[in-house]
């Protein structure tokens, strides 16, 4: 089969904000590619069931790519490379090293690295340790908020579908209504 995709983007974590991001970014001309420790790639699903508290349904997501090993992103032409893990563990000494090989494999390309994870400094600290340059290192935020269906008995809010919601991975609220809506390209 032939990939068509004109643009690329590598998402950094598979948590709640690293697959809504990739769900906000999927299209048939864009491929993401998820980057993951090898012990959760291999819990990874082929697809992911997103419900959203805007229409109450579930939405699909699913046709991305996983890599294991962050030097792989050199093997494409990525547009972007999203860091999606929390601020703790991008700060702390894994976070480091992770970011030095990302930027030892998208040095030599034009690939843009956006910082989404939420803290203090983090993009000074991957512009430091990723070797980028400061015109390649961005600061970016997901306007809505999610989360990782759990075991966890939380209360529900009409008009939220409960057996819905039970069959979902992740679920998302935005922030606005600026986004389309879901499912729509």
């Amino acid at each position: 089969m032939t990939d068509n995709r004109t643009h690329r983007v590598a998402i950094v974590g598979a948590g709640a904000m690293g697959v809504m991001t990739g769900y906000h970014l999927f299209h048939p001309s864009v491929g993401v590619d998820f980057v993951v420790r090898p012990a959760r790639s291999a819990k990874m699903p082929r697809a992911y069931s997103l419900y959203s508290y805007d229409d109450g349904a579930i939405h699909d997501f699913g046709g991305f790519g996983v890599l294991t090993d962050p030097l792989d992103l050199a093997k494409a032409d990525y547009d972007f490379v999203i860091l999606a893990m929390d601020g703790a563990s991008l700060s702390g000494d894994q976070g480091r090293i992770l970011l030095t090989r990302i930027g030892q494999a998208i040095r030599q390309r034009d690939t843009v690295l956006i910082v989404g994870s939420i803290g203090i400094g983090l993009r000074e600290l991957a512009i430091a340790a990723s070797g980028l340059p400061e015109d390649r290192v961005l600061s970016g935020r997901l306007g809505l908020l999610c989360h990782e269906i759990s075991d966890v008995a939380l209360p529900l809010h009409a008009p939220t579908d409960p057996a819905l919601l039970a069959r979902s991975d992740f679920a998302m609220r935005h922030l606005s209504d600026v986004c389309s809506p879901c499912g729509s390209t």
